[in-house]
This record gives structure tokens, C-alpha cells and sequence, in this order.
């Protein structure tokens, strides 16, 4: 071997220095770079879980128009979505139901015209005789729904509760949080008798046409009736389904669905349903005369307080299935106009100018908490 070889194989051979590591300006160029990565593929990421979310809340809309569709044809008409239910079947000639009901739409509804209050009340309890009557019409005048053998007891259930009622039967509370939906009672003078292990002819039961599932099902007013609520949201978040009918010829009543937090005590909570800013709940007036409703309201394809005329309404002839989006806001409802506008939820120049304003709060901006309202009308968020 000779001496340049020989030095070569030693120069080989030597230990390597160490390696330089990466400098700080590196390190935070390295970290800027992710930085940026991770700040450009959250939004997308949270995104598609949002939409995914969504999209689970209209397919579970899709599956209650179909479980209404076979109430219908089993009942004669989709179900009310405002229902005073009387056990004694007195419903008008009853003074317990009668002042009941006239004290909900006052203090619940914020309706304090006399004339108003009486219009509002006596159409309420008819129509929800007419319904009962229609929909269970071998069904005995007296209905124990309670089980106490008395037939003492009424209720008021709006339209978030309704549409669990009609759609799931009589509820049959397991404990303070947990419900039981036990369809309607096969015995034909007595649908309305709630499942009473100690009465054999009330355990013979419908199945119920939509399977709620019950850790969703929340009694918000405690009174025994529960609401849906859909999946998005924690459930210090909940906020229920809301139901509106249109009693079959375009008549929506907006009174049909009040959620006042300010006169009834809620749970979960139901106050950040109102404006943030101003701390007043949302509410708008529909048509000349019919007074303001108090979010949640239905919605219109026109002007929801148009000059000569009542609205005309989304689905005219069904009904409305409306959650609040992921905001939990229902906001005051009125017109949309639909996707294919520039504007689906215009304000009419009308709500702003004139005094006082029939929208609470009065703002354009106002509006944008319905945007991702989700219903059935409106193939999936309405903005």
C-alpha cells in the first residue's frame, strides 16, 4: 500500500465532526410554515365537521316528513301544532282550561289586547277539540292520559312538543330526566290512555311513528310533555325542533311556538335566544292585525306583514320543521325568499321604517342568525 493510499484509508477512517443543528431562525421558519399550514386546514377541517353535523340534522328532518306523511294517512291530517289536551273533554266549557290557556297567550305569547287575547284563546281550544276529535274519533269524551283514574287534568303543549306527541304517543316519565314515548293505545275508546301496568287494556299500543331517541328528549317546561332537540349543540346548548302546521289551507298561527325566557323558567336555558345586544327577545308582526309572536316564528315566501292581504307561507298547505343552527338561534322569522336569490331573508323597507317597528330588534343585520337556520322547506340551511 502506498502512503496516498494509506492516508486515504486513515482519512476514512477518522471520526466524523459533529453534525451543525438546525439555527433558532430555522427552527421558526420550520414552526412559521406549520403555523400557517395548520391555520389554513382548520377552517376547512372544522368546516366539513359543521357540515356533516348539518347535514345529519336534514336527513333527520327528511325522516320526520316521512313519519308525518304516515300519520296522515292514518289520521286524516297532519297533526296541530298548538294542542290543549282536556282529560274531562270539556276543553271550552271548562273555566280551568279556558284561563289557563287566555293566561299562557298573555304572559307566554305577550299578547295583551282583550280582544286579541279572547280571539286567540277561543280559536286555540276549538281547534284543538276539532283536531282531537278528528284525529280519535271513537274515542270515548273522558281520556286518562296520566293513569290517576281522574279526568281532571289539561295541557298545553306548543309546537316543539306537539310534534313529539303526535309523532311518539303518550309520554311515560322514567325519572326526572328520562322519558318513555309509548305510542297511542290501541283501545278504541281510549287512545289517549297512557300505558298503566295495572290496567291490561292500556298495554295493547300503537307502535310510534318516529323513533325518538331518548337521550334527546327534554321537558324544558316540566310539564311532562318533552321536546326534541336536534344534535347539534351541547346540552346546555339544546334547542328543540320546532313544529308549525298549516292546519291544511295557509293558515299558519305564528302564537304557536313562544319561547319566552323572560316568563318561563326554561331548562336548559333558553335565554340566548335573544338579541345579544339588546337583551329583548326576538319577535315580529305578521299581517295588520294578528299582533307580534315571539321567536320562533314560521316563514313566508312574501312580506310577513304584507298591506290588504295575509302572508303567503312556505308550504302553504303542510307545515314548517325549523332548527335553530349552530348558533342556537331562532331568530324572529318572516320572509324567505329562497336560495336562488341574492337576498333569501330580505327585510321589507316596511319592518324598518315604520314606528313602532313590527321586528324586534330592528336591523337589517338581524337576520343573519337565521342563516343557518335548517328546514324543511329549504333544503338544508337557509343561507
Amino acid at each position: 500500500m502506498n502512503r496516498q493510499t494509506h492516508t486515504a484509508a486513515r482519512r476514512s477512517e477518522a471520526p466524523a465532526g459533529p453534525r451543525r443543528g438546525f439555527t433558532l431562525i430555522e427552527l421558526l421558519v420550520v414552526i412559521s410554515i406549520i403555523g400557517v399550514l395548520a391555520g389554513l386546514l382548520l377552517p376547512a377541517i372544522n368546516g366539513a365537521v359543521r357540515a356533516a353535523k348539518e347535514s345529519a340534522v336534514a336527513s333527520e328532518i327528511t325522516l320526520m316528513e316521512q313519519a308525518l306523511a304516515s300519520f296522515k294517512t292514518r289520521m286524516g291530517d297532519y297533526p296541530p301544532s298548538f294542542v290543549v289536551i282536556d282529560e274531562s273533554g270539556n276543553y271550552g266549557n271548562n273555566p280551568a282550561v279556558v284561563t289557563a290557556v287566555t293566561n299562557f297567550f298573555s304572559t307566554v305569547g305577550g299578547l295583551t289586547n282583550q280582544t286579541q287575547l279572547t280571539t286567540q284563546t277561543t280559536k286555540a281550544i276549538d281547534r284543538s277539540q276539532r283536531y282531537m276529535k278528528k284525529m280519535f274519533n271513537r274515542a270515548a269524551v273522558q281520556q286518562d292520559l296520566d293513569g290517576d283514574g281522574a279526568f281532571t287534568k289539561f295541557w298545553i303543549l306548543e309546537g316543539d312538543e306537539a310534534l313529539v306527541f303526535f309523532l311518539g304517543g303518550v309520554p311515560r316519565q322514567i325519572d326526572s330526566q328520562t322519558f318513555e314515548l309509548t305510542g297511542f293505545c290501541k283501545r278504541p275508546d281510549g287512545p289517549l290512555y297512557g300505558r298503566n301496568e295495572t290496567n291490561k287494556a292500556t298495554l295493547n299500543r300503537d307502535t310510534p311513528f318516529f323513533e325518538f331517541k331518548a337521550e334527546r328528549l327534554i321537558d324544558f317546561d316540566n310539564d311532562g310533555f318533552p321536546s326534541y332537540i336536534d344534535s347539534l349543540g351541547t346540552e346546555e346548548e339544546s334547542r328543540p325542533y320546532i313544529y308549525f302546521s298549516a292546519y291544511g289551507s295557509n293558515s299558519y298561527d305564528p302564537q304557536d311556538c313562544n319561547f319566552n325566557p323572560s316568563k318561563m323558567n326554561y331548562f336548559p336555558a333558553l335565554t340566548d335566544i335573544q338579541d345579544m345586544d339588546t337583551g329583548t327577545n326576538y319577535f315580529r308582526m305578521y299581517g295588520g292585525a294578528s299582533g307580534f309572536s315571539i321567536s320562533p316564528n314560521p316563514y313566508t315566501t312574501g312580506p310577513a306583514a304584507p298591506v290588504g292581504r295575509s302572508p303567503a307561507w312556505q308550504k302553504p298547505q303542510s307545515y314548517q320543521i325549523i332548527s335553530a343552527g349552530s348558533d342556537r338561534k331562532y331568530g324572529f322569522g318572516g320572509q324567505f325568499a329562497g336560495k336562488s336569490k341574492s337576498e333569501p331573508l330580505p327585510l321589507a323597507d316596511s319592518d324598518l321604517t315604520i314606528t313602532p317597528s313590527p321586528i324586534n330588534p330592528p336591523s337589517p343585520n338581524s337576520r343573519s342568525v337565521e342563516s343557518d337556520n335548517i328546514t324543511n322547506f329549504s333544503q338544508g340551511r337557509l343561507n
